[in-house]
């Protein structure tokens, strides 16, 4: 599966926020980053997986305050709307704010 650029510094934050969390960062800590494994594509699969756990939330988020539905398919599955009204509600509520700012 592809990712864009927003959702890999999705899964980035995630792995950022879940790290400072558990374990505490400092700012010296970025003076330790491995960039010899960042280069060798080390933590891709990590990566990978933070970015799954950021789509499923959103998906979960949908199902459960906007009444999206979700239909298993073979091995997908597909988070849609009964109603689409409700995310045409929603899209105009977006430009309505990015017109405010």
């Amino acid at each position: 599966m592809f990712y864009a650029a927003e959702e890999y510094a999705d899964g980035l934050s995630l792995l950022v926020h879940s790290f400072s969390t558990g374990i505490g960062i400092e700012d010296e800590n970025f003076n330790f980053m491995n960039e010899v494994g960042i280069r060798q594509r080390t933590y891709d699969d990590l990566l990978i997986w933070a970015c799954k756990i950021k789509m499923y939330h959103e998906a979960e988020i949908l199902v459960d305050a906007f009444r999206y539905r979700a239909n298993k398919e073979e091995r997908d599955v597909r988070i849609f709307l009964i109603d689409p009204r409700l995310e045409q509600s929603m899209r105009i509520g977006y430009i309505q704010a990015g017109f405010q700012t």
